[in-house]
C-alpha cells in the first residue's frame, strides 16, 4: 500500500488487520460499487463517442 494512511483501501487493510470481517464486507461492497459504477459511465461515454465496433 506504500505508506497510504487514508482512502478506502487504507480501511481495508486495517479492518483486515483488526479481523473486522464486517466493515471489510462493507469496504468491498462500496469498491465494488463504485466499478460498476465507472464502468457504466465508461460504456456510456464509449457508446456516444465511438461509432465503429462489433455489431
Amino acid at each position: 500500500l506504500g505508506g497510504a494512511d487514508s482512502g478506502l483501501a487504507y480501511r481495508l487493510q486495517v479492518d483486515g488487520q483488526f479481523l473486522r470481517v464486517d466493515r471489510m464486507f462493507a469496504g468491498l461492497l462500496v469498491l465494488g460499487l463504485l466499478g460498476v459504477a465507472v464502468d457504466l459511465v465508461l460504456a456510456a461515454i464509449g457508446r456516444r463517442f465511438v461509432h465503429w465496433g462489433a455489431s
